[in-house]
């Protein structure tokens, strides 16, 4: 008895939830029982869906009306098989159309998938979006979790496409939903503590309008004008900088005042990055500088050319790769104005720091195509040129380049034995470059009658001593006594050394007064190190004196002669006159 009761109760339950699967709603009864009486021919189908219109206010509930609100889709295939169209077109869209109308008010733009409400959507005409978007709005207005917020974020972004792909002509509906996408987008962006690209994207791509995007570019602007951005937080900057130019060129007809708000956003950021020395990434830089206008383009090649300050020798190796980037971009445009900038920046201010940090001065064994024997020697003069001679074995034949230019397209250096002038001298060319291994070939066409050409090894370095400047040591000038090397030989010399702020010019002499050379270009002496070069000699060549401090007075380093290399090793201690 006890099992049979069990099993009474349990078909109960069974019946029961099978009933509530499918409720009975007056005068329509249950969705199943509907479908299937409209399947039996056109005349019961028209029926059903005028039943359905007629009867939607008793679908009291979300649940119930969902399980009629999914037949819409069945009796639209049947339209079309019975082609219902003839008697009554557009039948089952405006039951549609009455069904959202009262379906709508359960949507939630914060909860719901976007599946789900464009479902609805789908039947909608314009008055029924129209209301649909008042009734979005209002609920935008009264959420306050932040999930929530992101949640309506990502439905409005679809029912924005949806509106501007079905009503294209309307001059609200998509404009309504842009606007107020862009107007959270833009809330969040200056509220929400963002941390990576990933998210700057994520809210980025609501900010679709023209006056959301000027409003946080300015907003941009004046935060990195007035706020002291740390080096640290340059890397999310420059990810919110290729994000953001990315969506600007979405935007359909941009302003040019939006185009130079981006530009001048990118300008200041770059030139931050550059006094932090922050190593830039290479890809994200020529995203960035693909997006720029020509105006914005300009400015940030004036910024680049013109920085705050002097780059170390390493981040200058940076700034060729990147420099580089510039470069190619204005050869594009044909800009060519501002291509000639970038070469000569590049040539003034980064070929020496190239020569130098790449291990490229030196003194080199060569050999030209007739098997002779040739020396290269080449060193940085400066912070800003770059000098060097070719002799051959005996010392009699001599080529010094006193204008040698790097050339970032090709990667090679061009020099000439003077720099341009009017005259009818001999200003032979070469075209030096420097391979894997500490190797070198050069060409020297003009000064032979076949080419000239030579390939070799280094066999000296020399320690780049700029790479060690220390801007708290005392400047270097005044009357130096000490001792010069040459082969082996001691012998001793006094050292003059005058500053002129920018640079320094000196004067070697022997104690016997037989050797004397004039050191008429060197560096300004007041970061703990001294380059002092002289002009051409008479023999064709070059004296270059390279020295650094140690200690409070003391002078060491190495002498150098264009062609013959490494003389030996220097000491000069500062001398303020005989005691008496």
């Amino acid at each position: 008895m006890k099992q049979l009761l069990s099993l009474l109760l349990l078909m109960f339950v069974i019946t029961t939830g099978s009933a509530d699967a499918q409720v009975d709603v007056p005068n329509l009864g249950r969705p199943g029982t509907l479908l299937k009486e409209a399947k039996q021919g056109r005349k019961e189908l028209l029926e059903v869906l005028l039943r359905l219109k007629d009867n939607v206010r008793e679908l009291r509930d979300q649940p119930t009306f969902d399980e009629f609100f999914a037949l819409l889709g069945p009796l639209d295939a049947l339209a079309k098989e019975y082609n219902l169209a003839l008697i009554y077109p557009d039948a089952v869209k405006e039951v549609g159309k009455n069904m959202i109308m009262h379906g709508n008010r359960w949507l939630k733009i914060s909860v719901d998938s976007d599946k789900k409400i464009l479902s609805y959507q789908k039947w909608a005409d314009l008055s029924a979006a129209l209301l649909f978007q008042g009734q979005v709005i209002e609920e935008l207005n009264k959420i306050k979790d932040e999930e929530l917020f992101k949640k309506a974020y990502v439905n409005l972004l679809s029912l924005e496409t949806w509106a501007e792909v079905t009503f294209p002509n309307d001059l609200y509906l998509y404009p309504t939903y842009q606007k107020t996408i862009s107007d959270l987008s833009f809330k969040a962006l200056l509220t929400t503590k963002i941390i990576d690209q990933e998210e700057w994207t994520f809210w980025i791509r609501g900010l679709s309008s023209q006056s959301a995007a000027q409003d946080y570019l300015s907003f941009l602007n004046e935060k990195i004008l007035m706020d002291s951005l740390k080096k640290e937080e340059i890397p999310q900057w420059f990810a919110l900088a290729e994000t953001l130019g990315k969506q600007l060129t979405a935007i359909d007809r941009l302003s040019g005042s939006v185009k130079n708000n981006y530009g001048v956003f990118v300008t200041d950021l770059t030139a931050k990055a550059i006094f932090y020395e922050y190593d830039i990434n290479e890809a994200s830089f020529k995203t960035i500088v693909n997006l720029l206008d020509i105006s914005s383009l300009r400015g940030l090649i004036f910024r680049w050319v013109n920085p705050e300050k002097t780059a170390s020798d390493v981040y200058a190796l940076r700034l060729v790769t990147l420099s580089k980037i510039l470069y190619l971009r204005t050869k594009e445009l044909k800009l060519t104005q501002n291509s000639l900038e970038l070469e000569r920046f590049v040539s003034s201010r980064l070929g020496p720091v190239v020569a130098s940090q790449n291990g490229i001065e030196g003194h080199y064994n060569l050999k030209g195509l007739d098997g002779r024997e040739w020396f290269f020697t080449i060193i940085r003069e400066t912070e800003s040129r770059v000098v060097a001679s070719l002799c051959d074995s005996t010392g009699v034949i001599c080529f010094s380049f006193f204008n040698i230019q790097y050339n970032m397209e090709r990667n090679v250096f061009f020099a000439s034995e003077n720099l341009p002038n009017d005259d009818s001298y001999q200003n032979a060319p070469a075209q030096i470059i420097f391979g894997a291994d500490n190797t070198v070939s050069l060409d020297l066409p003009h000064a032979f009658k076949v080419s000239g050409r030579f390939s070799g090894k280094k066999v000296q370095s020399y320690e780049n001593i700029m790479s060690m400047a220390d801007e708290n040591a005392v400047a270097i000038e005044g009357h130096f006594k000490g001792t010069m090397e040459v082969n082996g030989v001691l012998k001793e010399y006094d050292l003059m050394i005058t500053s002129f702020g920018e640079y320094s010019i000196g004067r070697l002499e022997s104690e016997d007064s037989v050797i004397r050379v004039d050191l008429n270009k060197g560096t300004d002496g007041k970061a703990g190190f001294i380059y002092l070069t002289s002009g051409r000699t008479g023999k064709g060549t070059w004296f270059h004196l390279r020295l650094k401090q140690e200690g409070y007075e003391t002078l060491v380093g190495d002498a150098i002669v264009g062609g013959m290399g490494k003389l030996g090793k220097v000491r000069f201690v500062q001398y303020y006159g005989d005691d008496e």
